[in-house]
């Protein structure tokens, strides 16, 4: 009985990240709509592997249908005049089912340039 408890004991601290770790990886759901894919969104990153990680091709839309900052904010050298969110030559964007969440991301060349993320508040 002894010998059972002090196994037991040794083995815990082996067990529990087996366990642990297919628990993270599955709560971080890849193909999904999620801060966390959001968070793994990078400049550079191919439009693909976007695509891959919320799940679905996205929507292109205009410039004029992202929101825009107020005129105030200072952006880099060559967006002096631009006041949207995101730029490129392309923009996307991903809506959470409920409607509340919406990614936007400004591709040129095939690659991320910019994203952000628009939260409704209520």
């Amino acid at each position: 009985m002894v010998f059972r408890r002090i196994c037991l004991l040794l083995l815990a601290p082996m067990l529990i990240p087996s366990i642990a770790i297919p628990l993270d990886e599955w709560l971080d759901l890849p193909r999904c709509f999620s801060y966390f894919n959001f968070d793994r969104i990078e400049e550079g990153m191919k439009l693909e592997r976007v695509q891959e990680l919320l799940g679905t091709a996205g929507e292109e839309i205009l410039f004029t249908q992202i929101p825009y900052v107020p005129p105030n904010d200072k952006f880099p050298e060559p967006l002096a005049r631009w006041h949207g969110v995101v730029w490129g030559e392309r923009c996307y964007c991903w809506t959470e089912k409920s409607g509340d969440r919406t990614i936007y991301v400004g591709v040129t060349d095939g690659r991320i340039v910019s994203k952000y993320i628009h939260e409704y508040y209520f």
